[in-house]
């Protein structure tokens, strides 16, 4: 939802360029569904992976921490 242009290609390319990669992710072979058991930690690298937390895990807490390269530790 981020990506709306490559900015080094006409808006025609472009266009064209992202219509296949969206379409490309979106494919089952390359999604990962974590199964949640109690104390699981799940790591992923965000420059390379493309996210979506589903919201079925209801009235279970869920903590999300983000840090990114160069960035300063979250407060808690």
């Amino acid at each position: 939802s981020y990506t709306v242009r490559i900015p080094a290609m006409t808006r025609s390319e472009s266009d064209a360029m992202l219509r296949f990669l969206f379409h490309h992710i979106a494919k089952s072979e390359f999604h990962f569904r974590h199964h949640w058991q109690t104390d699981d930690l799940v790591i992923w690298d965000e420059r390379a992976t493309v996210h979506l937390a589903p919201t079925d895990y209801e009235s279970h807490p869920r903590e999300l921490v983000r840090v990114a390269i160069g960035s300063v530790a979250p407060k808690r």
